[in-house]
């Protein structure tokens, strides 16, 4: 399920497997092997970085175990003709020869369209649950705090604070399992 492309040293591909070449939606018979893998890929956002991983897998930072947040992975999104769209988290390591020579650079792509899916209807979902609890709770605070600033019961009649009440204990069962509109 995720694409791989083997990039030598000088930018060729060395192997692209079959999700790949659906991904950048390779014509039927194309053979990338051998081709720069910018004759190849199509996708701006991708191939700058697919040039940076490159340029990382030879010339290595060593990694710094007091950074506080660790570098997110790239994500790219492609569409297909269709409009279909795809995300795909990239990850890339260098391969080495016994003699630790570099023989080139594999990039696999992940995908994650149906994570960021299920990321994107948990955030509406805790919003909208976010939204049904304070469109009953605004007017309970709203009429409580009517209620307690009067103190002596003076300013309101008692048919006046009785419809208070009444609202309150509406908006409450409005909030009860069962009857909420979520």
């Amino acid at each position: 399920t995720a694409g791989l492309i083997l990039i030598n040293q000088k930018g060729r591909v060395g192997q692209m497997n079959a999700h790949a070449r659906t991904m950048f939606e390779l014509a039927e018979g194309f053979d990338p092997i051998s081709k720069l893998y910018k004759e190849v890929i199509h996708h701006e956002p991708c191939l700058q970085i697919i040039e940076r991983m490159l340029s990382e897998a030879q010339f290595p930072t060593p990694v710094n175990p007091d950074d506080d947040e660790p570098r997110k992975p790239d994500e790219i999104t492609l569409f297909t003709e269709a409009g279909v769209e795809y995300i795909y988290q990239m990850h890339a390591a260098s391969v080495r020869d016994d003699a630790n020579n570099l023989y080139g650079t594999v990039i696999i792509f992940n995908d994650v369209t149906e994570l960021r899916n299920l990321e994107q209807m948990k955030t509406n979902f805790v919003s909208i649950v976010a939204h049904e609890l304070r469109t009953p709770l605004t007017p309970m605070k709203g009429f409580t705090r009517t209620l307690l600033d009067d103190v002596n019961e003076e300013w309101y009649t008692l048919e006046d604070r009785r419809e208070f009440h009444t609202i309150i204990e509406d908006n409450i069962d409005r909030l009860k399992i069962g009857r909420a509109h979520v």
